[in-house]
């Protein structure tokens, strides 16, 4: 992994660092994410972890009844000793994740109460109804912690580390992880391997070169470092994933000149051509959304249902001119400084707008005065960024995309994208909720206001004899990791 986490209290973390690579996979949650071989990544595919099943009561949605597996024990560590899960575990727990201020605590936010309703059971009672609230359960930070462990200094800061989950923690340091097999999880035959290590090395570049050595048995790389290391060892198995939610944003402030415009507004977006840029600026290691952190890579809008809104100078032109836009109507572009790629991304947007009769000067920041002045301040005009630190999809469409949403800073309003955001939010019915947000990115298009030109694969690579390897980082997800194994020594 890149970095190391700042602490191993994983209730007071927001990072992947902790969740997913570090300390935090020797706990378990209540739901987890489907992964494996064959599975599509990201995937949002809720299963059990610590339950047995769970069922809605009342008139709406909004009681949960969790049956907690039998036989959970926790690592036979001390001060926890072995002992048996329980339900009041599970509601110490996720009470405490919980505690106001604390970074995991929106995770809970729909939640009005939590209570043991059986030795081995859990109610949950929400405020309104919620189509994530499993998600929110799955999600790599709701890990379910022991009151002994907590007790022993007051939060987990230091440790100790002690869960229910397959890998129990063996050594940590800030280059370094190991772990071995939990000899008393609850699923025969999982993990598949003994013991795991997880290095922290910054660099991609070093990262590659650790797998070429046959110091790593598989990293995620960089789309260019993980070609060269293709490129000179064939042998070596590869896969990248796409991580909606992650990548680059561009945004249009529709309450400042000349972006109140809507016409002005699409012939910008016609204007670009940002197919071109995967390849040129990305080596093909992104794709063009809509920016939203979807469940599934399912979700998102095909590149043919883009095709009306991008790429077309030609209708660009003729756009800015009828609607009488003046040539050489100046636009300020602010860049935030994530990277040399989000620099050239900015430089060929300006160039692609400079053909119809925009004059685009380029003003870079740096990545703190972006997030102040422009993520939650709204001063610009258009800006080329990083997309803000959402995972959750109804939290982003209703903080981002919503008219009231407290970081709608472009200012877009539209009643019918309001009432889909709002249907979305409460949906239950998977298959239904995602022909709403299908819907959804269709409507942000048409409002020609938002959207990734380069949304962020992760590239995975490995050797020969690492098998079981699927990856499913969705939301923090870390249960592939449990499923691998090697078949060569």
């Amino acid at each position: 992994m890149p970095v190391a986490p700042a602490h191993y209290d994983i209730h007071q973390d927001a990072s992947p660092a902790l969740a997913q690579w570090g300390p935090g996979i020797a706990y378990s949650r209540l739901f987890r994410f489907r992964t494996g071989p064959g599975v599509e990544t990201p995937n949002g595919e809720i299963e059990c972890d610590l339950c047995e099943g769970w069922t809605m009561t009342g008139p709406s949605p909004t009681v949960y009844e969790v049956t907690l597996r039998s036989g959970v024990r926790w690592q036979d560590l001390a001060p926890v000793s072995g002992r048996p899960l329980t339900a009041a575990d599970v509601v110490f727990s996720l009470r405490r994740q919980s505690t106001a201020g604390w970074p995991n605590s929106p995770l809970l936010a729909p939640v009005s109460g939590i209570v043991a309703s059986g030795d081995r059971a859990v109610r949950f009672t929400l405020t309104r109804p919620d189509a994530e609230f499993l998600e929110r359960l799955a999600d790599g930070h709701s890990r379910i912690v022991a009151p002994e462990a907590v007790a022993v200094r007051g939060d987990l800061l230091a440790g100790p580390t002690i869960g229910t989950g397959p890998w129990q923690l063996l050594e940590a340091s800030d280059s370094a992880f190991k772990y071995v097999a939990n000899p008393g999880y609850f699923e025969p035959g999982i993990p598949a391997v003994d013991f795991l290590q997880v290095v922290v090395l910054p660099s991609d570049g070093v990262r590659a070169s650790a797998l070429r050595t046959h110091t790593l048995d598989f990293v995620s790389v960089g789309a260019a470092e993980l070609a060269d290391a293709v490129h000179n060892f064939p042998d070596l198995l590869w896969t990248k994933t796409i991580q909606p939610g992650a990548g680059v944003e561009v945004a249009l402030n529709t309450n400042a000149r000349p972006f109140d415009s809507a016409d002005a507004r699409r012939a910008a977006f016609l204007a670009l051509d940002p197919w071109r840029d995967v390849n040129e600026i990305w080596l093909g290691g992104v794709d063009v959304t809509t920016g939203l952190p979807v469940p599934s890579a399912s979700w998102l809008l095909p590149r043919e249902a883009f095709s009306e809104f991008l790429a077309q100078p030609r209708r660009a032109a003729e756009l800015a001119a009828a609607s009488g836009i003046a040539q050489g109507t100046a636009i300020d572009i602010i860049v935030a400084e994530f990277g040399p790629e989000y620099a050239e991304q900015a430089s060929r947007i300006a160039q692609d707008l400079a053909t119809v009769g925009f004059k685009p000067a380029l003003q870079r920041v740096s990545t703190r005065r972006f997030a102040d002045e422009v993520w939650f301040g709204g001063k610009f005009q258009m800006f080329v960024g990083a997309q803000p630190p959402v995972s959750s999809l109804s939290d982003y469409l209703l903080a981002v995309h919503h008219s009231k949403g407290p970081w709608n800073t472009t200012g877009y309003r539209s009643a019918e994208l309001d009432a889909l955001i709002e249907a979305q939010a409460v949906a239950t019915d998977p298959a239904r909720r995602r022909q709403l947000v299908l819907d959804i990115q269709a409507e942000i298009m048409r409002g020609a206001y938002r959207f990734s030109p380069a949304t962020l694969y992760t590239h995975w690579a490995w050797w020969p004899g690492v098998e079981g390897f699927g990856p499913n980082t969705y939301r923090g997800e870390s249960y592939f990791l449990a499923r691998m194994w090697l078949s060569r020594q």
